[in-house]
């Protein structure tokens, strides 16, 4: 696949931007939801993976919250997070006021790690979509809102074009 040299630069980098915006989502929200080996590099499972990647979408969270967003039960986001814990990843913080209420963070070196991890997905999709040309671009943000739309709006939404 070429790029088109008839098109002004300007429309198909605004193209690239907003496929890539989409297609990082979407697969953030594929890797989250599907199998996975564990990170090799931190030693970390898929659950605690994804601990951390909401921990870095949502800010600092209650277990019971994070269960709700996880989908899994108050238990394993607390032996996920005890893992997170021993890396240096994450910590626990009480509510100064309710002290029985326990906050979750990542730490310095726990936002570095999601941030690194983000970055990774995102080079990658860069790669893929700066082969594409505006019409396949066009097509593919296209087929991206369609998916949107029918998981019901589990990414942010394609921006649109002016």
């Amino acid at each position: 696949m070429t790029t088109s040299t008839s098109a002004p630069v300007s429309d198909l980098q605004r193209l690239q931007e907003q496929a890539l915006t989409s297609l990082e989502d979407l697969l953030a929200h594929h890797w989250r939801q599907g199998p996975g080996a564990r990170w090799a590099r931190r030693d970390l499972s898929v659950a605690q993976m994804h601990l951390l990647m909401v921990l870095q979408e949502h800010g600092p969270a209650t277990v019971g919250r994070l269960a709700e967003v996880l989908e899994i039960s108050p238990p394993s986001v607390s032996s996920a997070l005890d893992r997170l814990e021993e890396h240096g990843l994450a910590v626990r913080r009480r509510d100064l006021d309710d002290r029985r209420v326990v906050h979750a963070a990542l730490s310095s070196r726990g936002r570095a790690a999601a941030e690194e991890a983000c970055g990774f997905r995102r080079r990658k999709v860069r790669h893929l979509v700066e082969h594409f040309d505006n019409d396949e671009l066009e097509a593919l943000l296209t087929v991206i809102r369609a998916v949107q739309r029918e998981v019901g709006g589990r990414s942010r939404p394609a921006p649109e074009g002016d």
